[in-house]
């Protein structure tokens, strides 16, 4: 099964890292035009606020499509348009289901989680958004290895989560 050959992101919950494998796992499955999953933000930076804050970090995920077959650039972050276009009704319906399903099976998720879609060529992003994804940036998953990231976010291909956490070498 798909879920269990993607990364956890150890460092967080139990239940929040499952969840996040789920998502991704649905989003894959569901999306033939899925080209990579990114984890971004204080999370991939191990930054997060702590549970105990009033307001902890949730977990930011970009998922990147193909590029329309049409020149128009189309974009959706955080659940709003941030142009005319936008992703299509099939991508939008893809990311929300995907994360309901995934917080459904994981009820005890401690942390929200952010999944952001987006389409090359990425005209109407702003500059600085993609430069920390690319500096930041964790890659999930990608359909090609090495991984085909759109020219902005190429440096994240470098950057894939493990499988497993690093040995801790008792001294």
């Amino acid at each position: 099964m798909l879920e269990r050959q993607l990364p956890l992101v150890w460092w967080l919950d139990a239940a929040t890292a499952y969840a996040l494998r789920r998502a991704i796992a649905l989003i894959v499955a569901g999306g033939p035009d899925v080209q990579a999953i990114i984890l971004f933000g204080s999370v991939a930076r191990r930054e997060e606020r702590p549970l105990t804050d009033q307001a902890p970090s949730d977990v930011d995920v970009l998922v990147i499509f193909d590029p329309p077959a049409s020149t128009q650039q189309q974009t959706l972050h955080y659940g709003r348009e941030e142009s005319a276009e936008s992703l299509t009704p099939r991508q939008q319906a893809l990311l929300s289901q995907a994360v309901i399903r995934a917080l459904q099976a994981f009820p005890d998720t401690a942390r929200d989680l952010s999944v952001t879609g987006a389409l090359p060529p990425f005209a109407h992003w702003g500059r600085t958004f993609l430069e920390h994804v690319a500096q930041d940036g964790l890659l999930l998953w990608a359909r090609t290895s090495p991984p085909d990231l759109p020219s902005p976010l190429e440096a994240v291909g470098q950057r894939m989560l493990s499988k497993q956490p690093p040995h801790v070498v008792a001294s």
